[in-house]
């Protein structure tokens, strides 16, 4: 069976929000209307409610993320062992809907540690074994290369109980307060970059059409970060980092990949400065994070924006 919608998307469906006729909390504050922080009165509404989505989506979602960000109590604002029974319901439903389908768990924001805490926390209580993905939201007010603190922080969690096998996902994220539209575009570009450093089976841009985070496109026309977004996505797919990510002395990161056939390829930027970088002999020319190839004569002079040094041509569906 392929778990994909009509136009070929693999769809993760986030649970949350529940209804005020159903809330054991009516009273409570949230974002989006009284009550819908809290968990169901009667476990069974809950139960009637997972089995409907579930059944309804007929086989084409496979992924079933149970609530969303529930660190921050406005989100979610019953107790965690009340998320434990709720995941154990939802992970029953789904894996006899189908075994082949995957739950994933509350997906926390790191909120300064918080997130870590309450997933901690979750685990302890029982939630490891309603696990099959554990999620986060990466969202830091923080340049894109201190995000790997984000993700380290994340795996400690899960090796804690036994779940680094386990794939980690950031499941949204966005550029944070970066303002201008050349620096959403690099930020977006680097963060992915370096999410794939830290080997996450997923990341979740948030989002492609939101006018107040991320947007990839506005108006009917990518962005410049959609437009980037668009040629990272080149870079990537298909490709193995053979090199991770680092940083030299003189705060020049670089990321080497490789495709097969020989192919070779450099990422290169410098968040901090302009600065000047002599390429390998092996390269012949590179990319911007506007798709344009230019050819390489001498020492490159980089930035904030990553380019992508090649040995040549990315071979076809590359």
């Amino acid at each position: 069976m392929t778990y994909v919608s009509s136009r070929g998307l693999d769809v993760l469906y986030t649970f949350g929000r529940t209804p005020l006729w159903a809330s054991s909390n009516p009273t409570a504050h949230t974002g989006y209307g009284p009550g819908q922080c809290a968990p169901p009165i009667n476990i069974s509404d809950w139960d009637n409610f997972v089995t409907a989505v579930v059944n309804r989506a007929a086989g084409r979602i496979k992924y079933w993320e149970l609530w969303n960000e529930p660190q921050d109590r406005t989100q979610y604002c019953g107790s965690i062992p009340q998320m434990v029974t709720m995941a154990q319901h939802a992970y029953n439903i789904i894996k006899a809907a189908n075994p082949d389908f995957q739950v994933v768990t509350p997906a926390t924001l790191y909120d300064n540690g918080a997130g870590p805490k309450w997933l901690d926390t979750y685990l302890a209580d029982g939630g490891a074994d309603y696990t099959d993905i554990v999620s986060f939201h990466g969202y830091l007010i923080a340049p894109a290369e201190n995000h790997t603190q984000v993700n380290q922080d994340y795996r400690a969690i899960t090796s804690k109980y036994n779940l680094q096998s386990k794939p980690l996902w950031n499941t949204e994220s966005d550029w944070g307060d970066t303002k201008g539209a050349a620096n959403q575009a690099a930020y977006l570009v680097k963060y992915y970059l370096m999410q794939w450093r830290e080997g996450l089976g997923r990341f979740y841009w948030y989002a492609y059409d939101n006018t107040g985070y991320g947007t990839l496109y506005s108006n009917r026309a990518l962005t410049q970060a959609g437009v980037a977004y668009q040629h990272v996505s080149n870079w990537m797919v298909g490709a193995t980092q053979d090199q991770p990510c680092a940083e030299d002395s003189a705060s020049t990161w670089t990321c080497g990949f490789t495709r097969p056939g020989g192919y070779q390829a450099l990422a290169v930027w410098n968040s901090t400065k302009s600065a000047s970088y002599t390429p390998a002999s092996q390269y012949k020319s590179y990319q911007d994070i506007s798709g344009a190839s230019h050819s390489i004569s001498g020492p490159l002079t980089i930035g904030n924006a990553p380019v992508l040094l090649e040995t040549g041509p990315a071979p076809c569906g590359g």
